[in-house]
């Protein structure tokens, strides 16, 4: 049985991550979301799943998503990565999140911490 896989953040390492598990028998690549409209429909239309600009109405409509990789750029490319991994947390996905885990190591410690209690 195949893991029900989302990603969060359509940019190259999303895009990345996406095609890794579009191409992953062991994967069902089902939702991509990103802030940005037009990189969530381009996203959605190459690996052929449902686009989505809001993360937590992605994980409200599709509960069935196991598996969430948070590759969302921002502040050194990382200041981004804890609400989306929070969130998806709070959700009870597995949740995996691209380097570096947070700009800021206090909030790095937080979602270990919070992800450790889920």
């Amino acid at each position: 049985m195949a893991l029900k896989c989302a990603v969060v953040g359509m940019g190259g390492i999303g895009n990345t991550h996406a095609r890794c598990y579009f191409n992953n028998p062991l994967a069902d690549l089902i939702a991509v979301c990103d802030v940005d409209k037009a990189k969530a429909d381009k996203a959605a239309a190459e690996f052929n799943c449902r686009a989505f600009y809001d993360e937590e109405e992605m994980l409200k409509q599709m509960p069935e998503i196991q598996v969430v990789s948070v590759t969302t750029s921002g502040y050194e490319n990382g200041s981004m990565h804890f609400e989306p991994s929070m969130i998806a947390l709070s959700y009870g996905k597995h949740v995996l999140v691209e380097k570096p885990i947070c700009a800021d190591v206090r909030d790095a410690r937080e979602l270990v911490a919070y992800a450790d209690k889920q």
